[in-house]
C-alpha cells in the first residue's frame, strides 16, 4: 500500500484507496479449499496493514494482536517484506497465539514453486500476499500468478489488494465496476476467495469549505465512500466472492483527519451493513520514516498502544461475536435515510423497515441467511462529528432512541447481541407497527425476522 499516493491522492477530487482481501456478500460464501485454507464460511477476517517492525516482533507486541482479536497478520513492513527468516519467526510467534499469518516474498514471486516450498507446511500459513493495488495492465501477469500459486500450494489464499474508484467513479479510464470485473475475469473467480479494497472516509475538514455538501453530499466524508462499498457488495453477489475493506485507523496531515471512537464505529457498522466480511485495520503501527506525517495509529512509533487500542479490541470484539451470523448473511439491499449520499438509494417509502423520521441518518440493510432463508435488517445510524454542523440534534456523546415503522406482518424481533452472538427476544420493543431501540452514533445493531416472505431485489 503505497502510502504517499494516499496523502497525494486526496488533493484531488476522491480520496479513495482499495486493497483485496474479503469474503463472498450476497452469495453463499465459497468452500474453503484444503483443510488448511481459512474456513471462509465460518470466520471473520480481522486483520492489520503495517505490522510491528522487525525490531518489536516479540511476545510483548503479538500478545497485543492476540488481545485484540486480530487473527491475521500480514508480513507488511519495510522491515519484514523479503526476509524469509523474518517471517518465520512470524509464523511461529502467531501459531502460538492460534493466529494466521500472510508471507510477502515478492522478489522470489518468479518461482512461485520456491516460496511455497519455504511456506507451506506450516501450521500458521494463511497465505500470500501478492501484490498491492495493479493496474489494469497488470491484470494477466497477477492473475496467472494466482492460478500459478493455486497449482502449487492449493490449501492456501493468494491475496491481491485493489484500488478504489478514482475521479468520476472511473480507475484506468473505465468505470471502477469494470475495472473489478477485469480483474476477476483474469484472475478466474473460482481462484478468488476475495474482493478487497480500501477507502479511506476521513477527510481534514479544513481542506473543504462545506464538506457535507462540497463533497457529494456524504456527511462530511470521501465522496465516493458509500457508492464504491454499493459496487463492491454488486461485483461480490455477482462473482460469488466474499468483500472485504481496509478501515481507516490513522491521520495524515492536512488530508486526513485522525478517527475518534464514533469514527471507528461508524465506519465497522457501515462496512458491516454492505456485507462486508474481511476488514483490516489502517494502520496497526504508526508508519515512520516515509515522508508523510503521519498522526499515531493503534499502536504508536515505540511499540506503545494509543487511546485507539482499546477502542479497536472492543469493536474487534463485537465483530469477532457477530461473525459466526455475518459470515451466513448476504446483503441484498441497502438503503439510506436522511442525507443520501451519490451512487445509493433512499428507503422506499413502501419499504416493510423504515425509520418513522426520514430525515434520521441511518443505514438500512436487509441481510438473507444464505442457508436457510431467513431475513434480518442491520440499522446504523451515521451519525458522527461529521454531521455535527448539520443536525440540530446530533448528541455525539451518548446514545440517540430511534425509531421504526415496519410492517404489521412482523409480530416479533431478535436482536443478535453484539457481546454473546445469541438471539435475544425484543418483542417488548415492538408495538403496533412501531419499533423503537438505543444506538450509539456509528453503532449497528442487527435483528432477525420473524418468518415470512419480506420482499427482495
Amino acid at each position: 500500500m503505497d502510502c504517499r499516493r494516499i496523502a497525494l491522492g486526496v488533493v484531488g477530487t476522491a480520496f479513495l484507496f482499495a486493497c483485496s482481501a474479503g469474503l463472498p456478500t450476497a452469495q453463499a460464501a465459497p468452500e474453503a479449499k484444503g483443510s488448511n485454507a481459512p474456513a471462509t464460511k465460518r470466520d471473520f477476517m480481522i486483520s492489520i496493514f503495517w505490522a510491528p517492525p522487525w525490531e518489536h516482533t516479540n511476545d510483548k507486541q503479538y500478545d497485543y494482536l492476540k488481545e485484540a482479536h486480530i487473527n491475521v497478520v500480514p508480513c507488511i513492513h519495510p522491515s519484514l517484506a523479503g526476509q524469509a527468516d523474518r517471517q518465520r519467526k512470524i509464523l511461529g510467534l502467531a501459531h502460538a497465539r492460534g493466529m494466521k499469518v500472510m508471507v510477502y516474498d515478492p522478489k522470489r514471486y518468479a518461482d512461485v514453486k520456491a516460496v511455497v516450498t519455504d511456506f507451506k507446511e506450516h501450521p500458521a500459513l494463511w497465505g500470500y500476499y501478492l501484490k498491492d493495488e495493479p493496474r489494469l495492465g497488470e491484470f494477466t501477469k497477477y492473475g496467472r500468478m494466482v492460478r500459478d500459486f493455486l497449482k502449487h500450494d492449493p490449501d492456501h489464499i493468494p491475496f491481491i489488494n485493489m484500488l478504489p474508484a478514482g475521479p468520476g467513479g472511473r480507475r484506468d479510464n473505465v468505470p471502477w465496476r469494470e475495472f473489478l470485473q477485469k480483474w476477476i475475469d483474469a484472475a478466474g473467480a473460482d481462484n478468488l476467495h476475495y474482493l478487497v479494497y480500501d477507502n479511506y472516509p476521513f477527510a481534514a475538514l479544513d481542506q473543504y469549505k462545506d464538506p457535507y455538501v462540497g463533497r457529494g453530499h456524504s456527511h462530511g466524508h470521501i465522496q465516493d465512500y458509500f457508492s464504491d462499498l454499493e459496487t463492491v457488495r454488486q461485483c461480490g453477489m455477482a462473482n460469488n466472492i466474499v468483500t472485504g475493506i481496509y478501515l481507516q485507523s490513522v491521520g495524515i496531515e492536512k488530508y486526513l483527519r485522525r478517527p475518534d471512537e464514533n469514527d471507528l464505529r461508524w465506519n465497522v457498522y457501515a462496512a458491516l451493513a454492505y456485507g462486508i466480511k474481511s476488514i483490516q485495520w489502517f494502520t496497526w503501527w504508526t508508519p515512520t520514516g516515509r515522508g508523510e506525517p503521519f498522526t499515531n495509529a493503534i499502536m504508536d512509533p515505540n511499540g506503545n498502544k494509543t487511546d485507539l487500542y482499546t477502542v479497536v479490541k472492543k469493536l474487534n470484539a463485537q465483530i469477532k461475536t457477530l461473525g459466526p451470523t455475518l459470515m451466513k448473511l448476504d446483503a441484498v439491499e441497502v438503503y439510506h435515510s436522511g442525507v443520501v449520499p451519490e451512487g445509493t438509494k433512499k428507503v422506499p417509502d413502501d419499504y416493510f423497515f423504515k425509520p418513522v423520521n426520514p430525515d434520521d441518518a441511518l443505514l438500512i440493510s436487509h441481510m438473507v441467511d444464505s442457508e436457510n432463508g431467513r431475513d434480518y435488517i442491520m440499522v446504523v445510524n451515521k451519525d458522527n462529528r461529521s454531521l455535527k454542523k448539520h443536525a440540530k440534534e446530533l448528541d455525539l456523546d451518548g446514545p440517540k432512541t430511534l425509531r421504526f415503522r415496519v410492517s404489521r406482518d412482523i409480530t416479533g424481533l431478535t436482536l443478535i447481541s453484539k457481546n454473546t452472538g445469541s438471539s435475544v427476544s425484543i418483542d417488548r420493543k415492538l408495538a403496533h407497527g412501531i419499533f423503537s431501540d438505543s444506538f450509539l452514533p456509528g453503532e449497528g445493531h442487527l435483528y432477525m425476522l420473524p418468518k415470512g416472505d419480506w420482499g427482495g431485489p
